[in-house]
Parts: structure tokens; C-alpha cells; sequence
């Protein structure tokens, strides 16, 4: 995926937008996606922070400073999804590479208690409980093609121009 792009003013028409997009890909659907986000913060740097959407829920890696730039107008775009690498290029700024997941840990989510009476500890209350068992479900999408889009969450956005998509 190739593409230019430029974000928006600080303040068009009076609104203060953040300066943010998305680039989605390999989504089987809204719910179930892998997102790379673009941020520049306004003081020439520019940060990326790993998305994977997994049925309606986020996983959301740490952000990275890839680079910085002072460039004005439209910045060259690469994106490159080979097999589990991922490596994102912004011309004059920088490179970032991510290695996809396997699995995923949405806001921590837990298979539940494992229920059982036999010689569990006890609480203040006298109640057996059992310890917690977590297993991350896996990303059945993570090698699929899937579709590509961008995202802008509200007040996010930048200008696109020239998206070249093809298959390698």
C-alpha cells in the first residue's frame, strides 16, 4: 500500500483536530483487524502505535517515535505486510517494523473461575475459590489478506492522496 498523505491544520474552521489515522489491515471484518496509528504530536515527531481489533475489543500496543520531520505538505506512505512482518515507511521520517501477534490480550480477558471443591483455600466468608484461568485467544486472521482501509476516529484525520494497493 502506497499513498500520500498530509494531516490536516491545526485549526480548520475553528475545530482543533488531533493529528491521527489509521491504516487497517488483513480485517476480516469491522471487529477483527490489525491498525497501525500514525500521530504527530506537533512537535515534528511522529509516533506509531500497533492496533489489533479482536471481535469488537482492542489490544493496543505501546506507541514508538519513528522519526521526526519538519517537512510541510504531503508525506510518501509505504505500508508492507509480509507474512507476520509488518514494516511501515514515512519518507523523510522514518521506518517502523511489527512483527504481528498469534494471540491477543484484549482488556485482559479471562476464560473465568475454575470451579472445584476440592481442597481449595477459603476467603473471609468461608467460600471455596478457585484460581483464574487465562488462555489469550488466538488470531485466526493474523495470515489472511483480509481488506485494508484507514480510520479516523472523530476529530482524527489526515488528507489522502494517490493510494497504489497491490498484492506482492
Amino acid at each position: 500500500m502506497k499513498f500520500q498523505m498530509q494531516f490536516f491544520p491545526e485549526k480548520p474552521f475553528n475545530y482543533n483536530y488531533d493529528r491521527k489515522l489509521g491504516l487497517i489491515f488483513r480485517a476480516a471484518d469491522l471487529d477483527n483487524y490489525f491498525m497501525l496509528q500514525i500521530s504527530y504530536d506537533g512537535s515534528n515527531k511522529f509516533l506509531v502505535i500497533p492496533h489489533v481489533r479482536y471481535q469488537g475489543m482492542w489490544d493496543i500496543m505501546s506507541n514508538e517515535e519513528i522519526g521526526s520531520s519538519n517537512k510541510q505538505g504531503w508525506l510518501d506512505v509505504k505500508l508492507i505486510v509480509h507474512n507476520r512482518e509488518v514494516k511501515l515507511t514515512i519518507d523523510t521520517v522514518g521506518d517502523f517494523i511489527w512483527v504481528l501477534p498469534t494471540h491477543v490480550d484484549i482488556n485482559h480477558i479471562e476464560d473465568g473461575i475454575k470451579k472445584s471443591e476440592n481442597n481449595l483455600p477459603k476467603d473471609n466468608s468461608g467460600e471455596s475459590f478457585g484460581a483464574k484461568i487465562t488462555s489469550l485467544p488466538k488470531i485466526d486472521f493474523q495470515n489472511s489478506f483480509g481488506m485494508i482501509g484507514f480510520r479516523a476516529y472523530l476529530n482524527e484525520g489526515a488528507d489522502i492522496k494517490n493510494l497504489t494497493v497491490k498484492k506482492n
